[in-house]
């Protein structure tokens, strides 16, 4: 669903703009790879670390999108998110709101939990001029240890009552 809503973006912002949709990771034995193969995007494949690094920040806009609700809470940034950051690339992710506040947020993009306004939010982060030495000091906060360890607390509280009593999750 996540990546359903991308390709769909994208193929939008394709007949206006000159964008192309890189896509690394994924095996052709994963569940969505009928879909990568379909689209009109450029499917890289399983990367070395150095030439992902020099990917992202080569990219003008990363995608860190999540459109199933369960995803917004569980899954985190990711060293991806903070690699393109630090490469001085902009980051369109549904994640921020999670993490950072919104003044951060207002530098790096777009919030969007929808994927019906990621075309939007992509199309709104390509026509601002980023500076990369702001990049670089927001992706240094997403590794401050307080708002990591406050992020995981939140989470635990979270399980913790909607599962039932600390250490207690097989019900």
């Amino acid at each position: 669903k996540d990546l359903k809503g991308a390709l769909k973006a994208v193929e939008s912002l394709k007949k206006e703009r000159d964008i192309n949709l890189l896509l690394i990771g994924g095996r052709e034995n994963e569940e969505l790879y009928p879909l990568v193969r379909e689209a009109d995007v450029i499917h890289l494949g399983v990367l070395k670390r150095e030439k992902v690094i020099k990917y992202l920040a080569a990219s003008d806009v990363y995608l860190h999108n999540f459109t199933n609700p369960e995803h917004h809470f569980f899954a985190g940034l990711g060293s991806a998110t903070t690699e393109a950051l630090i490469g001085g690339t902009p980051v369109v992710s549904t994640q921020m709101v999670n993490i950072l506040g919104k003044k951060i947020k207002n530098n790096i993009g777009t919030d969007t939990r929808d994927f019906k306004k990621l075309e939007d939010a992509i199309a709104h982060t390509l026509e601002k001029d980023y500076n990369p030495e702001i990049m670089w000091r927001i992706a240094k906060i997403l590794f401050d240890s307080e708002r990591i360890v406050s992020h995981h607390l939140n989470l635990y509280n979270f399980l913790e009552t909607k599962y039932g009593t600390k250490g207690d999750y097989e019900n």
